[in-house]
């Protein structure tokens, strides 16, 4: 599971840093919606790491 998570993430940072924006997002939404409700939490606690990585 975790080698699929990361495949995943590998597959849209290749497809944002070629410019393919739009299938980022689709995918992003795609995520969001198989997620439902647990999505707000699960943003909040991974921006409230992403602060606290770079030390804010």
């Amino acid at each position: 599971m975790i080698v699929e998570f990361a495949e995943f993430v590998n597959s849209n940072a290749k497809k944002v840093s070629e410019g393919d924006k739009q299938t980022f997002i689709e995918n992003f939404k795609a995520v969001k919606e198989w997620m439902g409700d647990f999505a707000p939490q699960s943003y909040k606690n991974t921006y409230n790491l992403l602060l606290k990585k770079k030390g804010y």
